[in-house]
């Protein structure tokens, strides 16, 4: 086990933060990251260093995402996830020049932020992970390099075409690999996943810009309808399901490739897309009554909102079973299972754990 795997054992038995404190930090966040801010902006302009001019847009952007994921770590007491959280969090800003001495003036931030808004009392509870976080920073900074690589010739080639937007090329590429023997679910799993997690990790080591990263995405979104029109479907079950991200989740494309796939099944799909209001949701589930309800969430931060929406679906629909993806929830699995009937690792689980559910 390496030194960052056994941080995540070692947080694992940090106690849990009590709902009374949760409370306080939800009613207090946006106040907190505004502290925050203004502290860094008080150090860029006063204190020796590098200057943070340039960069201020991403640390605000990192401050409120690091808060929302820090709720919902308090919330189902994921401190693991806390450290994985965080070490993305180095290894992003480290690819974009940022110096070391950003991340404990970071915590102590938050620390001071917390210190200073919220009773002592609850105040006390909330920050020992983060001083957990300040004990073990030298480790997470030493581990913090990323590295992955595509396993084959195909993989790369389809990567290639998709950063150099080259749709038309890209799509014909995986329809010349369907015709050479090729299976769709060879392609998406073998293919096309791949490809994009290769894609989000060259942002992730700003290779690649925002732009970039979107116009794969959406290529290959392109390129997975154009493949399912090309699969015979199979015969029509008689079960309807609603596939939807969580409210507040941007990330679709795992949530199609599922509803794709359970339409080539056989299933009547029901899909929303991303960024729906719960309240949406739910009045598309009361006027299709699907069977089952399979809701993903990407970002450790939405897991709050999939929990919410999961608990109205039971009080609403009591009959429909529901199901959980995404990569967030596999991250969560153990505190997830008791919201849903089932937890799903990859879309090619969907049509099997559904029929088991009915």
């Amino acid at each position: 086990m390496d030194r960052l795997e056994e941080i995540k054992s070692a947080a694992e038995k940090l106690p849990a933060i009590s709902e009374d404190a949760i409370s306080k930090l939800c009613q207090s966040l946006p106040r907190l990251v505004q502290l925050v801010n203004e502290k860094f902006l008080i150090d860029d302009k006063f204190c020796c260093g590098k200057p943070l001019d340039k960069h201020m847009k991403i640390v605000k952007n990192i401050h409120k995402n690091f808060g929302d994921a820090l709720l919902a770590v308090y919330q189902f007491s994921l401190y693991d996830v806390l450290i994985h959280e965080f070490a993305w969090i180095v290894s992003t800003l480290f690819y974009r020049d940022f110096e070391k001495d950003y991340f404990p003036k970071m915590l102590n931030a938050w620390i001071m932020a917390i210190h200073g808004t919220i009773e002592p009392s609850r105040s006390r509870e909330l920050i020992q992970p983060l001083r957990f976080l300040e004990r073990n920073l030298s480790v997470i900074l030493e581990n913090w390099d990323i590295s992955a690589k595509l396993e084959n010739e195909n993989q790369e080639e389809f990567m290639n075409l998709l950063l150099e937007k080259r749709r038309r090329d890209a799509t014909d590429y995986t329809i010349s690999l369907l015709d050479s023997g090729y299976s769709p679910d060879d392609l998406c799993h073998g293919i096309l996943i791949p490809a994009m997690k290769q894609i989000g990790l060259l942002w992730q080591k700003n290779q690649i810009t925002v732009s970039d990263e979107h116009a794969a995405t959406e290529i290959t979104r392109y390129i997975i309808y154009r493949l399912c029109d090309s699969i015979p479907r199979k015969q029509a079950l008689p079960h309807r399901v609603l596939v939807s991200c969580v409210p507040g989740e941007e990330h679709e494309l795992g949530a199609e490739m599922v509803a794709s796939y359970l339409e080539s099944q056989g299933w009547t799909v029901y899909f929303t897309g991303h960024s729906a209001p719960d309240e949406d949701i739910v009045v598309v589930i009361s006027r299709y009554m699907p069977e089952v309800i399979l809701l993903t969430s990407t970002l450790i931060s939405n897991l709050p909102s999939t929990v919410e929406l999961s608990k109205r679906i039971r009080q609403t629909e009591p009959a429909s079973k529901i199901i959980l993806g995404g990569r967030a929830v596999v991250r969560a699995k153990r505190r997830m299972q008791e919201f849903a009937d089932a937890l799903i690792v990859d879309y090619r689980e969907a049509h099997l754990t559904a029929i088991r559910l009915l």
